[in-house]
């Protein structure tokens, strides 16, 4: 394979496992159907030798894990309790995809981004560290779900909805004045307390100021720009 078939290949895979479903048909039926086949037997290898799940009563250190949240391109996420604090919280493993050195820098800086951000409606970084080789990452719960399933719950009110997403344009206002793109804003990634709180998640695709210079992709607007579109939240609302 030639480096830059492989730069290809990497890429598109890399693009592949941030998204499922759908949105992951679409991505593969737009490229190159060489580099297309070598994806998708990467994505099913992948399949076959995903991380074993850890189940409830398992020990990390002072966390014990009670439950699995969710598995995306990222990595694994368990609910769990801090028994020094005695506090729940959220831990997330790094994907044996993204395990390699740039893997880790990058899973090492969405924790400095996320720990630098002291916002309400960002998620809190409590903790980073290493399990058996795995990198992982330790938040504050967030007990209401995923802004997808919020809005799936019930019909909204504008009112709701607006107030629920102000705060989100805030996080991000907040985030762009600290020279952070989220880049990822999705509804998978926007996380709801059951008091209908709205937290912004998951900075694995952020870049800091010095990066986003070289990527011409990047939204270049004012950084204090508060407007927001977030696609496929399916939110209903009663005008």
């Amino acid at each position: 394979m030639s480096p830059e078939r492989r730069r290809r290949v990497e890429e598109l895979y890399r693009a592949a496992l941030q998204r499922t479903g759908k949105e992951r048909e679409e991505l593969l039926a737009r490229a190159d159907p060489q580099v297309r086949l070598e994806v998708e037997t990467l994505l099913a290898q992948r399949n076959d030798s995903t991380m074993t799940q850890l189940g409830p009563g398992f020990e990390i250190g002072a966390y014990r894990i009670e439950a699995l949240l969710g598995e995306g391109g990222m990595g694994v996420v368990y609910r769990a309790t801090d028994t020094r604090l005695n506090r729940p919280v959220a831990i997330k493993f790094l994907s044996d995809d993204l395990a390699d050195a740039a893997g880790r820098r990058r899973f090492q800086r969405e924790a400095q981004m996320a720990s630098s951000l002291n916002h309400p409606h960002i998620v809190t970084v409590h903790d980073i560290g290493e399990w058996e080789g795995r990198q992982y990452l330790v938040t504050e719960f967030v007990d209401g779900g995923t802004l997808k399933s919020w809005a799936k719950r019930e019909r909204r009110d504008w009112r709701q909805v607006a107030e629920l997403l102000a705060g989100v344009a805030d996080a991000v206002a907040a985030a762009h004045e600290a020279g952070i793109l989220h880049r990822d804003i999705k509804p998978g990634n926007i996380l709801i307390s059951k008091n209908g709180y709205a937290k912004l998640a998951d900075f694995g695709l952020g870049e800091m100021g010095g990066e986003q210079r070289r990527d011409p992709h990047l939204d270049r607007r004012d950084p204090g720009h508060r407007s927001l579109h977030v696609a496929g939240a399916g939110i209903r609302t009663d005008a």
